[in-house]
This record gives C-alpha cells, structure tokens and sequence, in this order.
C-alpha cells in the first residue's frame, strides 16, 4: 500500500504537468480551421488625464476611452503526426504574433509530444488557460506584471 501512494505521490505531478492548452483548436485531420475573437473595453476615469495601470495614461482632455483589449486571429491544422497553430493579437497599439508553432507527435505515444516556436510559458494554470475560455478574461494583475508577453520562444 505505501509502494503504491509513493508511486501516485510521484506520477502524479508529472499527469498533471502533461496537461495541455496550446493544443489547436482543429481536431479533423487535415482541417484548416480559422477561428478568432475580439474583445472591446470602455474605460471611464474620475478625472482628465490620469494615469491607468492598464491601457496607458488617459490624455490631457479625456476622462473615458473605447479600446479594443484583444483581437485574436488563430489558424491551425492537424494530421496524425503534428500540429501546427499562428495567431496574431491586433490592438490600438498594433499587431503582435502570439503564437507560432509546431508539436510533433507519434499516434502510439499519446503522451508525448514536442513543440518548437513560440507558445505559451507552461507555468501554473492561468498563463496556458486562454482568456477565451476563462471565466474573468483578465488574469491576476500579477501575472500581468511578472510575465506581460504570457509567452516563450523555445523548444
């Protein structure tokens, strides 16, 4: 019995560990699959000018502002050995690549997987969880502070 928890005590991290959510959104093989999401703000402030944590300063004669807070275009495709996935964010402050990658994989090892490019930093849940799906799309002002870009270039 105490063989058997060691084992779980020890497994268990790594299962959860394993779970991925820069996995494309596409699960028909060969199916390029086009999807996107645009999410606005309206921001309201007590006077002109301040400063503001998120969305930059207002300027000198604006107490309110309309922003477009994230404009996501993601495209991938799927087949039996790799993904592959490219998304852009577009803003007011321009367009930026959020992610660019391939995963390889082998059918008859369904746990392992290698992924190149630039994705999301597998670190905690609420960095790799994306902001289309959770229930607040804003994560924690600390992780907005630690880690702004919320990706990683790397294999």
């Amino acid at each position: 019995m105490k063989k058997a928890l060691l084992l779980l005590a020890l497994i268990g991290p790594a299962v959860a560990l394993a779970q991925n959510n820069n996995a494309p959104s596409s699960y028909d093989p060969h199916d390029i699959k086009i999807t996107g999401y645009l999410q606005t703000q309206f921001q309201k402030a007590q006077s002109p000018g301040i400063t503001s944590f998120s969305g930059g300063d207002f300027s000198k004669n604006s107490d309110n502002r309309f922003m477009i807070r994230r404009g996501r275009l993601k495209i991938d495709r799927v087949d039996t050995y790799s993904s592959i996935v490219f998304q852009l964010d577009a803003t007011q402050d321009g367009v930026q690549l959020m992610d660019a990658f391939i995963q390889l994989r082998h059918p008859s090892q369904k746990g392992l997987s290698l992924t190149a490019g630039l994705f999301n930093r597998p670190f905690g849940y609420s960095i790799v969880y994306s902001s289309g799906y959770r229930d607040f799309p804003e994560r924690a002002r600390v992780f907005q502070t630690l880690m702004p870009r919320e990706r990683d270039l790397g294999g």
